[in-house]
């Protein structure tokens, strides 16, 4: 017989500990992380040009590739910029720079340092929020 159940371990890290009784009546356990047991669906970028051609009949595969992609370079031509890019009601993409700082090797406890970079932030409109929680 198993049962599932799940906690939450040390450093807030939820698992699902599973639990079969073998035939001499033992017990083992073991657990899966949380996002490895519930695994979400992904939506793949072949499939959202399908989906944008699929809705218009005027709109081809590609046609809707070359619009996604033309997009995808904006949003990276003004990041590279470091200008920030908002889309009204969606959302606004964000320049950020992390700062130089102190880390460990985890094998060996060893400091490190860690240079400074540029990343990318995403910050959701209230709108969208809105719409996400059910709240329009």
């Amino acid at each position: 017989m198993q049962r599932t159940f799940s906690f939450v371990r040390p450093f807030h890290r939820r698992v699902v500990a599973s639990s079969t009784t073998l035939v001499d009546g033992s017990r083992q356990f073991w657990s899966t992380p949380v996002a490895q047991a519930e695994k979400k669906e992904k939506t793949l970028y072949t499939d959202v040009i399908k989906k944008i051609a699929s809705g218009n009949e005027k709109v081809t595969q590609e046609m809707a590739k070359k619009v996604i992609d033309g997009f995808l370079e904006h949003v990276k031509a003004s990041i590279m910029d470091g200008k920030d890019l908002t889309i009204v009601k969606f959302g606004t993409f964000k320049a950020v720079t992390l700062k130089a700082r102190e880390g460990r090797n985890p094998s060996t406890g060893a400091p490190l340092s860690i240079p400074e970079k540029k990343t990318m932030r995403f910050a959701v409109s209230s709108v969208f929020k809105k719409t996400l929680n059910g709240e329009e």
